[in-house]
Order: C-alpha cells, then sequence, then structure tokens
C-alpha cells in the first residue's frame, strides 16, 4: 500500500511541536495551567488626547490594573479560567486566560497626570491628554 507524503501536514505538525516547546503557559497553585495572553488595542490621536481602546473582552473591572511611571503607561491584569473538569471530554479548549500586560511609551506632550479610564461591556478606553501648550492654535494677527 502506498502512502502519499504531503510536506504541508508534515510543516503543521512541526509548527504544532515548536509551539509546545515555546509554549507560554504557567500553572496557578492548585497546578492548574493558564497562558499569557495579549489584548488588541487601538490607538487614535485627537486634537486635543490620545484615545486608546482595548479590548479585554472577560475580564471584570477589578481585574484591571492601569499605572504611569516615567513615561510608560501599563495596562494589566488577568482573565479568570473555567476549571477543567475531569468528568467531561473536550474536544477543543482554544480560549486564552491568564495574566496580561502591555505597555505603552508616552510622548512628551502627554498629560499624564490627567489620563482618565472608563470600563464597559469588556472594552477599556482611556483618555490620555495633550499638553496645553503643544495644542493647535490660531495666531491673531495685530494691525498696527
Amino acid at each position: 500500500m502506498l502512502v502519499r507524503w504531503n510536506p504541508i501536514s508534515e510543516l503543521e505538525r512541526f509548527r504544532r511541536d515548536m509551539d509546545r516547546l515555546f509554549d507560554t503557559r504557567n500553572t496557578t497553585e492548585d497546578g492548574e495551567s493558564i497562558a499569557n495572553w495579549t489584548p488588541r488595542v487601538d490607538i487614535v490621536e485627537a486634537e486635543k488626547a490620545y484615545e486608546v481602546t482595548v479590548d479585554l473582552p472577560g475580564v471584570d473591572a477589578k481585574d484591571v490594573s492601569i499605572d504611569v511611571e516615567n513615561k510608560i503607561l501599563t495596562v494589566s491584569g488577568k482573565r479568570e479560567g473555567d476549571k477543567v473538569e475531569e468528568s467531561k471530554t473536550y474536544r477543543r479548549r482554544e480560549r486564552i486566560f491568564g495574566l496580561f500586560t502591555r505597555n505603552f511609551t508616552l510622548p512628551e506632550h502627554v498629560d499624564a497626570e490627567n489620563i482618565k479610564a472608563s470600563y464597559n461591556n469588556g472594552v477599556l478606553k482611556l483618555n490620555v491628554p495633550k499638553k496645553e501648550e503643544v495644542l493647535p492654535r490660531k495666531i491673531q494677527i495685530e494691525v498696527n
């Protein structure tokens, strides 16, 4: 019996093996596996501020921390995961949970003291205002 060799399936198997080798999984105190993950972020520059939107599905607001130190804005926290039940047969488990951290270097012209944050339905919104002296302004011409 001849079996056709499929190089694509070999490459896919190699990729899965490499993913397992370099897996970023950690374990909790009770031995449950957790993985670090990276939330998706949008950053928009408006006239008076930067608007940062962070997708945090399944994360409770109390599990999110926002810090600014040395011009670095850090958003970090934890998404709790479901316990693996031995009585169930899992066919697939793709949802990632565990710790996350995102760091952003703030421009010099940002007013870090007045950053505002709001959280609604798993979406964190940060308003990072620009300092007044860098905002565009209209210069009046004096006529003599």
